[in-house]
């Protein structure tokens, strides 16, 4: 079974999107079930650019019909649109409403109800939802990779990505939606933070948007920083070896921060701003559940997603090499007065 290409979620992190190269699959978190199956091979049902069939990028708003595409190649499959462009899907209408077409290949797609942001090569494009879409910021200050994120908090939009220019520095940026009748683009207001010594390697907004949490290439120590003062409010070491962080998220209260590196380590780490520097909740080895009698860890290139489900009482873990489901537990022993993380069941994905 072949790799996914990239798996995201929706707002809430209710239902994920696997992309792959038929199409896009969409599932429920928990309960673990298949919503939606978007496959390209039958052009006579689905209208596309190309002959391929490869969806490398996919954004979802929230658990409407509107879904954000990019096509993807890999392994000799073709993409199903080009690489260059966003397609919004309205799986209601089942087609194509509208296109953004770039020069240089997407990098990343975020979809909310309001905006439309778009990473390509070094540069950020911000677009309004409306058909047709109006382009409203623009900036050429950024390096390409998971050193940006996006989130709409109420009617404000919150931009949080990396320095082109000046090392382990990222810019919060705050979008308002007020009106801008003269088609000009907004100048927005920045924040500047001083995050890290070394290079930015993954940056993650949380949900509420008052904390952005960060970590450098070394992948020793996650920071989180407040949105609006940029004031440090925890530090957090993961380790003492230098590792590659695959991702980070915040549960939906923004009050644990969870962390997965290559060394196939699980670490959650409590937001307490009068407790600055903390260490982790839990941490759990990740072990491979697809090989049976056996504590294999997963390999250093198997890459996650990591969903908040439950009430944050629960983990998902989505491994797209090998396309499987895995949900997690969190238990409070008051015997040693410590939380431990249970592996309670895990799927195969189609």
């Amino acid at each position: 079974m072949k790799p996914y290409y990239e798996v995201s979620t929706n707002n809430d992190e209710s239902c994920f999107c696997c992309c792959h190269g038929e199409g896009v699959t969409i599932y429920d978190s928990y309960p673990l079930q298949k919503r939606l199956n978007l496959i390209f091979n039958d052009k006579d049902d689905i209208a596309s650019d190309n002959e391929g069939t490869g969806i490398g990028k996919c954004s979802l708003l929230n658990r409407s019909n509107y879904i954000a595409l990019v096509g993807g190649a890999q392994n000799g499959i073709k993409p199903a649109f080009p690489v260059n462009q966003v397609v919004i899907w309205d799986d209601l209408l089942k087609k194509v409403i509208f296109k953004l077409k770039f020069i240089y290949p997407v990098e990343r797609v975020f979809l909310t109800r309001l905006y439309i942001l778009v990473l390509v090569f070094n540069e950020i494009q911000l677009f309004t939802f409306t058909n047709p879409p109006r382009r409203i910021y623009e900036s050429t200050t950024l390096k390409t990779g998971p050193h940006i994120d996006f989130k709409l908090v109420k009617s404000t939009g919150i931009i949080a990505y990396e320095s082109l220019n000046r090392v382990g520095q990222i810019y919060i940026s705050s979008v308002e939606s007020t009106p801008n009748n003269n088609n000009s683009k907004q100048y927005i207001p920045t924040n500047i933070i001083k995050a890290h010594k070394n290079a930015i390697h993954f940056i993650k907004v949380s949900p509420n948007g008052k904390y952005v949490a960060t970590c450098s290439m070394r992948g020793t120590i996650i920071r989180v920083f407040n949105t609006v003062n940029g004031l440090l409010v925890n530090e957090f070491r993961r380790g003492l070896d230098m590792v590659s962080i695959y991702t980070m998220n915040f549960n939906q209260e923004s009050t644990q921060l969870a962390v997965i590196s290559n060394k196939q380590t699980l670490h959650i780490f409590q937001i307490d701003e009068s407790q600055p520097f903390n260490k982790s909740v839990v941490s759990l080895r990740l072990y491979n559940p697809t090989i049976r009698n056996s504590k294999e860890l997963f390999h250093s290139g198997d890459k996650c997603e990591l969903i908040w489900n439950d009430n944050d009482q629960t983990l998902i873990l989505i491994w797209l090499n090998y396309r499987i489901w895995i949900r997690y537990i969190i238990i409070y022993d008051k015997n040693i007065n410590k939380f431990e993380l249970i592996r309670e069941s895990w799927r195969q994905l189609s």
